[in-house]
């Protein structure tokens, strides 16, 4: 090959890769992947963040609800994300109409949820956090998630960096994630990301997806309850 051939060569690399690159970071929609039962995309807005400092909280929009192999987002809503608290709510809501366009359906609501780590919600916050030279709310890494145990239904991992301990009332919270294998209802599997809540001193355990604590349960024995009970004894 030439000197010219291989200059002309290099030169089409060069050129290739450079748009490559620029056209991965030109979108202003950040996807974080297809989440829950139904495999439904979710997207946030890279442009629109805002930090309020006065309460200490992230403002943005996110969309969802495309579903895999189609084009259009259901839903998109502006959230609050209230840093000290890891929690957020909804600003304003709107739902794709039948022409094409987006209907509001809701203002503010006035209940928090919990922020979950990997969310689209904990995503949009991290980059807000980061333009503002915030501390995030949750350290996250690659090694955040801890396997604990296996079912033949689905694997149950622990988020280290949640770990919370209440050492007085012998109570400690972590976000577990459910990754259930695909089966007939559900194709594709999905995750499932809670909190748990174990009371150590009387053996008990609750579940929740939103914050709200609800009722406590005792630990049966030989029980994934158990499994998760004994990896906060662990702690």
């Amino acid at each position: 090959m030439s000197l010219k051939r291989i200059v002309i060569f290099l030169c089409l690399i060069i050129f290739i890769s450079y748009n490559t690159c620029f056209a991965s970071t030109d979108s202003r929609w950040i996807s974080t992947g297809y989440h829950y039962m139904e495999h439904v995309e979710e997207q946030f807005d890279s442009q629109t963040i805002k930090y309020d400092a006065r309460t200490n909280s992230i403002i943005g929009w996110i969309r969802c609800e495309r579903k895999y192999g189609t084009d259009q987002f259901v839903q998109m809503y502006q959230v609050q994300i209230f840093l000290d608290k890891k929690t957020y709510r909804f600003l304003n809501e709107y739902q794709l109409n039948d022409y094409g366009g987006y209907q509001k359906i809701s203002d503010s609501w006035g209940s928090e949820l919990l922020v979950g780590p990997d969310s689209t919600v904990e995503q949009l916050a991290n980059m807000g956090c980061d333009a503002n030279n915030i501390a995030r709310m949750y350290p996250g890494g690659k090694d955040r998630w801890v396997w604990v145990f296996s079912t033949d239904r689905y694997t149950c991992t622990v988020a280290q960096d949640t770990i919370q301990k209440d050492i007085k009332n012998h109570i400690v919270r972590f976000f577990i994630k459910k990754k259930v294998l695909p089966d007939r209802s559900y194709s594709y599997g999905y995750d499932d990301v809670c909190l748990i809540s174990c009371d150590l001193q009387n053996d008990m355990i609750t579940t929740s997806h939103t914050g709200n604590m609800g009722k406590w349960n005792l630990v049966l024995p030989d029980s994934t309850d158990e499994k998760l009970l004994n990896y906060a004894k662990g702690l």
